[in-house]
């Protein structure tokens, strides 16, 4: 017997569950009500074996990309782990779209899909690396199938296992730091690798984890938990010791935003400025190059040269290539084949700034996609502004759209909040109920 029917059969002893859905009960709307963003409810389920196949398959999102070189077979295991379980998440989906079960597709799964076909093309043409392009259609369509397949058992459950996984996550990467600092101990010849990667990576499950403890302290009725304070401690902690310093001040931002947030401040107000700050920022210091503008910035708070590490070489030689060939992209490739040289020869693996990265490996057509799930993704925010997880959301998401200026997002950790955004009507309620019930509580 295979193990797609195995795995199928596991979550089949699931029963599915009945929803409370406030809509019409028509056939448009039939296969929404098993949509991840529906209030559900495991007491007609089986919450250990949920939890147990959510919790271990999103921790798969997270490959041990710091066990490189002594530990390379852990390493080729854990990305092993994370194509078995999408591909696995996929037939599950199929399975239930087959019988009428599955969430209907969507613009958002179309543009994921087209991205998937666009940069899968240039990477076949260039002959490029079908292990990094499997990393990135992982990246970007396993979170999607992720919560349609286990959001059906209701909002609340999921929220809670992707916690526990991001908390193991955080906590692990952060004990290894510690046995192991200053130097990386998994690659010393870099000097900044841990467990799950170099020491900016960890940016991306920080905020995802800290956004997540926001929403279950609102689930649970309160405001900011104890447990909220120690993810906000390990994760400042996690940054200084790792010296990103980017993301610590990305990172204290975010924190002003948690005092904003009790304040009644809209969406509207924190993600479109953080947006025209980033498009001015990227005009400024990536073609403009006006670098000298922000140099005491740079040096005395960041601690980091005019060349910022080297990314302004990585720029130039993705804008020499767009500007070559700007239809057509190189598609993924494999460190050593990237094209992106810099410094003393050092091979880097993207353009260090999301728009020009994408512009390079996907051309006109994979950039215009690829931008085009952003705004689709994020335009609820704007319109359901009013809504308490639209400001934090849109908060978050403005945070990673301000690392994109000097680093690559492309990371499951992003999309995840982005199609958390992308859905936010469905579920945003149920913490709007919660939010009107927590004075009463404190009370």
């Amino acid at each position: 017997m295979s193990c797609v029917p195995i795995y199928v059969l596991i979550l089949k002893k699931i029963r599915p569950l009945r929803f409370k859905i406030m809509c019409v009960d028509t056939d448009r709307n039939k296969s929404e009500r098993t949509a991840w963003m529906a209030e559900g409810d495991l007491q007609a389920a089986r919450p250990s074996v949920f939890y147990l196949l959510a919790v271990f398959s999103f921790l798969f999102f997270a490959p041990l990309e710091g066990l490189y070189a002594q530990y390379s077979v852990l390493r080729a295991l854990s990305w092993l782990c994370l194509f078995a379980s999408v591909f696995l998440l996929l037939c599950f989906y199929i399975v239930h779209s087959a019988r009428g079960e599955g969430k209907r597709l969507d613009v958002v799964f179309f543009l994921v899909a087209l991205i998937c076909l666009i940069f899968g093309s240039f990477t076949l043409v260039n002959e490029g690396s079908l292990f990094q392009y499997m990393k990135k259609v992982a990246f970007i369509l396993g979170p999607w199938l992720y919560l349609t397949v286990f959001g059906r058992y209701g909002f609340k459950p999921v929220l809670k296992a992707m916690l526990i996984g991001s908390l193991i996550i955080i906590g692990a990467n952060f004990i290894t730091m510690l046995i192991m600092y200053p130097h990386g101990g998994f690659r010393p010849e870099y000097g900044d690798t841990w467990l799950f990667g170099q020491r900016t990576y960890m940016r991306n499950f920080i905020f995802l984890a800290l956004c997540l403890c926001l929403f279950y302290d609102r689930v649970r009725h309160r405001r900011f938990s104890v447990l909220t304070l120690a993810v906000v401690v390990v994760s400042l902690a996690t940054l200084i010791l790792g010296d990103a310093m980017t993301s610590l001040v990305v990172m204290v931002f975010l924190l002003a935003v948690l005092v904003l947030s009790g304040c009644g401040l809209k969406c509207s107000i924190i993600l479109r400025p953080i947006v025209v700050v980033s498009v001015a920022l990227d005009v400024l210091l990536v073609h403009l190059r006006q670098i000298a503008l922000f140099g005491d910035f740079i040096v005395g708070v960041l601690d980091r040269n005019l060349t910022l590490s080297y990314r302004t070489q990585a720029w130039d030689v993705a804008m020499e290539e767009i500007g070559t060939n700007p239809l057509v992209g190189t598609g993924f490739r494999d460190l050593e084949e990237s094209g992106i040289t810099v410094g003393f020869g050092r091979q880097l693996s993207n353009a260090h700034n999301e728009v020009l990265d994408v512009c390079y490996k996907g051309g006109l057509l994979g950039a215009l996609s690829f931008f085009a799930l952003v705004a689709v993704c994020c335009l609820p925010l704007l319109r359901k502004s009013g809504y308490w997880a639209a400001f934090i959301l849109g908060a978050f998401l403005g945070g990673f759209f301000i690392e994109a200026l000097v680093s690559d997002i492309w990371y499951p950790q992003f999309f995840f909040l982005l199609y958390f955004a992308a859905y936010l009507k469905h579920w945003a309620p149920l913490l709007e109920e919660t939010k009107r019930q927590t004075p009463q509580r404190e009370a």
